[in-house]
């Protein structure tokens, strides 16, 4: 039996109210004209891969660390100089769920899409002779009103696909559907790992998009090299095939950034649709693995070849280097584009991470890959979950301002929800609006907690509420365990505050039974 969630959101109503009566009421309403959108999402960015520091200190100060001196990302810089820098950000340890949870306003514990997908009607958890995977979402997120099995259009080539899924999946009207009831012109480039192999998920298009630039169900490129075809086999990044990419050796970060500044040229240059806005979601499949030879960016790896710092750069580590410089390339691009045609000023601009960095030894040679947080992706300590979010809309958001309002990837569908309908009533979500925040005026909603499940490794869970943080870890191991922590104090995790505060402990614990929803399969407590 297939497990379904059902998001119906607030229609737009009556487009003219933004132009009308609201603009009364709506400072986003300058003119009439609603703003263009672009999410520019990173894989497995980490909180300190940049040299834009995310860490403040007890005074609220930034704090550079060694990481932060060691990137160079001067077009995040410019970006945070002109926007909002979000300290406390937060996504799911892994990127499908992160991707649902941004698509449907939904904490993974609702839309149950807990893990990455692949293949249809299999699990990607981990055997452990100690954990059932849960029978839960494994193909993913489907467009509402999915049946079961049927045929689709397999992406990019359009051929048709008969597909039969046993296994349950999550429904939901999407934010690139919300935004075409809006009148929007919607462009997906890149990532896409919404829906399994060869189902209606897997396909942007089938997802509200009008456009799709080599979305399909791979979560991650064979190769990164255009002169390896950017790989072969099931991980070989289809779409970009007819293009020179190949011939020129273009890097995939380049390829997939020339292409969305080609659709949006293209959109402004369409009679039928130029005085649209329009919605890009541009997920670069920068910064995931491999990390390798195949990973090799010569325009900017080599600057990374030798230690500065006194930290040893294995060879993933220079790769991992040049990918963030050309993933902060990119982002200066669709920058420039913006500013070269009049489009900055009435665009909104997030720049976020899927989930935290990796926390892998064979990268930085040490433990310090998300430092100052532990660990990394995969988990629910901080440095697995917390991710460097930067909005930016001019004339709305204050320049160079920073924030340590806690957030979540299930926060942007509700804020654009407010953003085209202040009146929208939002429903089955659990995010909440941050336009207020945006905009610098009062009736900011904050969450009382935060909630994340990681069901590998035995079982993880983690809730943020203020400044305290309870983390339930080896679930179903044979001597689980919890730890909590004070993250205003210790945000490194290091100080296990458990037998300290057993009083905050257990109110912690109370919210992780309200937030998680039990499964036959999955018997946490």
């Amino acid at each position: 039996m297939k497990f379904t969630v059902c998001f119906l959101s607030a229609a737009c109503g009556v487009l003219s109210l933004l132009a009308g009566a609201s603009a009364q009421n709506s400072s986003h309403a300058v003119s009439g004209k609603k703003p263009n959108i672009i999410v520019f999402l990173v894989d497995d960015m980490g909180w300190q891969d940049t040299s834009v520091p995310f860490w403040t200190d007890e005074k609220g100060q930034p704090v550079k660390t060694f990481l932060n001196k060691r990137y160079r990302t001067p077009n995040m810089e410019k970006l945070a100089a002109q926007g909002m820098t979000f300290t406390d950000a937060y996504a799911h340890p892994l990127c499908t769920p992160s991707r649902v949870s941004l698509m449907s306003g939904m904490n993974p514990s609702r839309h149950r899409v807990t893990n990455w997908v692949r293949q249809q009607n299999q699990t990607t958890d981990q055997n452990s002779k100690n954990l059932q995977p849960p029978d839960w979402a494994l193909n993913g997120l489907q467009p509402v009103g999915t049946p079961a099995k049927g045929v689709t259009k397999r992406p990019i080539s359009g051929e048709d696909m008969h597909y039969n899924m046993t296994r349950p999946f999550a429904t939901a009207i999407t934010l690139p559907q919300l935004l075409k009831k809006c009148g929007y012109v919607t462009v997906h480039c890149g990532k896409a790992h919404f829906g399994t192999q060869g189902t209606p998920g897997s396909n942007p298009l089938n997802m509200g998009f009008d456009y799709n630039i080599a979305g399909t169900e791979i979560g991650h490129p064979a190769d990164y090299r255009g002169s390896k075809h950017y790989g072969k086999g099931f991980n070989h990044v289809r779409g970009l095939d007819e293009n020179n990419y190949y011939q020129d050796d273009v890097f995939l970060t380049e390829a997939l950034t020339q292409e969305a500044i080609k659709r949006l040229e293209a959109i402004r240059n369409n009679p039928k649709v130029a005085g649209k806005p329009f919605y890009l979601y541009l997920a670069q499949y920068a910064l995931h693995s491999p990390l390798d030879e195949r990973a090799y960016d010569k325009r900017f790896a080599d600057a990374y070849k030798d230690p500065q710092d006194g930290h040893a750069w294995s060879p993933r580590e220079k790769h991992y280097s040049g990918l963030i410089e050309g993933i902060d390339k990119s982002l200066g691009d669709i920058m420039k584009y913006l500013k070269d045609n009049n489009l900055d000023k009435n665009t909104v601009l997030v720049f976020m991470s899927d989930n935290g960095g990796l926390a892998i030894s064979g990268r930085l040679g040490n433990v310090d890959s998300n430092y100052p947080l532990s660990f990394g992706k995969g988990g629910c300590m901080e440095g697995g979950i917390r991710e460097p979010m930067i909005i930016s809309w001019p004339g709305h958001i204050q320049a160079g301002t920073e924030t340590n309002f806690m957030c979540s990837f299930w926060d942007l569908m509700p804020t654009f929800e407010e953003l085209l309908n202040p009146k929208a009533a939002v429903k089955e979500m659990d995010g909440v609006s941050m336009l207020p925040l945006l905009e610098n005026r009062k009736g900011q909603k904050e969450h009382e907690y935060l909630y994340f499940e990681f069901q590998e490794l035995n079982g993880r869970q983690a809730v943020r509420k203020g400044s305290w943080k309870l983390v339930h870890m080896n679930i179903r191991g044979e001597k689980p365990y919890y730890e909590l922590y004070n993250l205003a104090a210790d945000p490194s995790e290091k100080y296990n505050l458990l037998n300290k505060y057993p009083e905050k402990a257990e109110e912690l614990k109370a919210i992780m039974l309200e937030a998680h929803t039990d499964d036959p399969n999955w018997p946490l407590f």
